[in-house]
């Protein structure tokens, strides 16, 4: 028996079989915010702009 269970974002209307799943942006590190941008934090110039920026926010 499978006991796998279904997620969906919060806030968005789902069967009562679903759980809401959330993230706390403040858990994501540089890399996690280039690879959900598709940056290479390290060679895309893009990449090392998103890095930059992170660093002087989460300083």
């Amino acid at each position: 028996m499978c006991r796998c269970g279904s997620l969906a974002a919060r806030g968005e209307e789902t069967p009562a079989s679903h759980r809401d799943f959330a993230v706390r942006t403040s858990d994501f590190s540089a890399d996690d915010w280039g690879y959900l941008f598709n940056l290479d934090i390290y060679q895309d110039r893009m990449g090392q702009l998103l890095n930059d920026a992170f660093i002087k926010v989460t300083l």
